[in-house]
């Protein structure tokens, strides 16, 4: 399958960015940072500025108005994986945080030792 691998970096800023020969940026570190397309960094951008409030906490307009775009993102990636139920739908802060949530729940429950 050939991917449109300009297009593609086209979407990341950091990508536009040179080395000091002047050969185009690739960023490998992707374990611990992950790079953002564009419009990533719009959405980002725009949750900081106009909806950075308490998601399930306050009781006022703007937290609950993060609360509902927070369930819908929940409900369309629950939509996007074909996942049985919305609540299946676990948000970590990234995939260490994810990483360590399935050894510490399942692998408690499940790995014994031998």
């Amino acid at each position: 399958m050939n991917y449109p691998i300009d297009e593609i970096r086209s979407q990341f800023p950091v990508l536009a960015l040179h080395d000091h020969d002047a050969k185009p940026f690739a960023f490998l570190d992707s374990t611990a940072t992950t790079q953002k397309p564009e419009f990533v960094i719009d959405a980002m951008d725009n949750f900081y500025r106009k909806h950075y409030s308490s998601i399930k906490r306050g009781v006022y307009t703007m937290a609950a108005q993060t609360t509902d775009a927070y369930e819908s993102a929940r409900k369309k990636v629950a939509q996007f994986i074909h996942a049985r139920a919305e609540n299946e739908i676990i948000f970590t802060r990234g995939t260490t945080d994810s990483i360590n949530l399935v050894a510490w729940s399942y692998g408690r429950k499940f790995l014994k030792p031998g």
